[in-house]
């Protein structure tokens, strides 16, 4: 929890400047993206915005926050649309949910939101009802993450919802484990063989000693 913090403490101080840098912006003509302003930040998958002149509450395709860090996380995002040059949404199959929000891919200054979270750690794919357009590039994606433990992944009771990945996750744990138990063994043997020794030396002191008294008689 507390390098998670410390992540995105750092990534809050810097992304102003390097965010552009992160991923690489999505550049496809046939992608059909509306530009929107923000009117309210609630939380880091729900925001109210303006489209086309009428307030819309809109809803991020396919990402869910840990619970573990669910605020730290709203505050960073929040943060990132505030200072957004430009903010466009990206309908899919699905419009909207069962509370009649907008279901979007929302891009931050060109650079998909949803992929730019998953690839520091800050959540993982989820909420998947339908064949969205972009699962296999956020799976992707966070792999990466899983195997560098970021965010989220540096947990590993955390486990994956939608994607499968595939990553050996306790791979280094269970080594570790593996090598105690090695060391145990070798202190159990070192010590049965100390206590052999001991045992033989002590036999030989007590023959010696009635050897002694054998002979003085």
């Amino acid at each position: 929890m507390k390098k998670i913090l410390i992540t995105i403490f750092l990534s809050f101080i810097f992304l102003n400047h390097v965010f552009a840098l992160d991923l690489v912006p999505v550049e496809n003509e046939e992608i059909i993206r509306e530009q929107v302003t923000l009117v309210n930040c609630m939380s880091a998958t729900t925001s109210w915005v303006n489209i086309n002149g009428t307030q819309k509450r809109i809803r991020i395709l396919a990402f869910d926050p840990s619970a573990e860090n669910t605020s730290e996380v709203d505050k960073y995002v929040c943060n990132l649309l505030k200072s957004a040059q430009k903010l466009e949404i990206e309908r899919d199959i699905e419009l909207t949910d069962k509370y009649n929000r907008e279901l979007v891919w929302l891009y931050v200054d060109g650079v998909l939101l949803q992929e730019h979270l998953i690839s520091l750690g800050y959540g993982q794919v989820n909420y998947v009802t339908n064949n969205y357009k972009y699962l296999e590039q956020l799976c992707e994606v966070q792999k990466n993450a899983i195997t560098n433990k970021l965010g989220i992944w540096d947990n590993n009771d955390i486990q994956e919802v939608y994607c499968n990945s595939g990553v050996e996750r306790n791979k280094e744990e269970q080594k570790e484990e593996q090598e105690v138990t090695e060391e145990k063994k070798l202190d159990i043997k070192e010590l049965k063989h100390i206590v052999f020794l001991s045992s033989g030396i002590l036999l030989m002191l007590i023959v010696l000693v009635y050897v002694r008294r054998y002979a003085k008689r």
